[in-house]
């Protein structure tokens, strides 16, 4: 891309034609560089940062076509029926695409388990399955993507807490409090307090409870 921006540049300077290309590259990059991650940042990867990037490319797409046509396909029928067929193509490809990622979109599990297939040790992959799990009550099923992120990042904050939280679910309070204790000492997660001062009372720690809670709101 960068090489037809310098091209579309050496064209304008002779031509003074509107340098398209090099205002589609210049487009693109400007809308995507803040989410681009040059500079590392606590953001996730998202379809949504390409949606103002990529208007530009469609437009670049549309002047090609109506120039093609412009420049052939009036000329002769078969030009006409084989650029039609083309289209036809790519829009049975795109249709077939979004069914494809509408059963992908269909809720949270669905998507974070067609990245896992992609990327399966992503940390963010596991801890989102995970939470969605979690959060549906299904939380043995949950319990092995928190793990397996432990394996590998056993200081990792989020997945130390949901833990403590499948410990607790399971009435291992033991655990709970092990696993609540090593995200506060981690990351001081306000939540993990929360669960921590719960998994007290429950093992009859009422003193240590109010002491927790106590820090929390502190």
């Amino acid at each position: 891309s960068m090489g037809l921006a310098g091209y579309d540049f050496w064209r304008w300077h002779k031509t003074r034609k509107l340098p398209l290309l090099l205002f589609t590259v210049v487009w693109v990059w400007a809308f995507y560089a803040p989410v681009s991650n040059i500079v590392p940042m606590p953001m996730l990867r998202a379809d949504r940062y390409m949606y103002v990037p990529v208007i530009m490319l469609f437009g670049l797409v549309g002047v090609g076509v109506v120039k093609t046509f412009r420049w052939q396909v009036m000329r002769e029928l078969r030009w006409l029926v084989m650029m039609g067929f083309a289209v036809f193509v790519v829009f049975v490809a795109l249709v077939s695409s979004a069914m494809q990622h509408r059963d992908i979109w269909r809720n949270s599990g669905t998507l974070w388990q067609d990245h896992l297939l992609d990327y399966p040790n992503s940390t963010s992959g596991l801890l989102n399955l995970g939470v969605y799990y979690f959060k549906t009550g299904a939380y043995m099923r949950a319990q092995p993507y928190f793990e397996q992120i432990l394996v590998e990042h056993p200081t990792h904050s989020k997945a130390n807490e949901f833990m403590g939280n499948v410990m607790f679910n399971a009435a291992n309070y033991e655990q709970a409090v092990q696993y609540y204790q090593r995200a506060i000492a981690i990351d001081n997660a306000i939540y993990s307090y929360y669960g921590l001062g719960r998994a007290l009372q429950k093992l009859g720690d009422h003193r240590g409870a109010f002491t927790v809670y106590q820090q929390a709101v502190n």
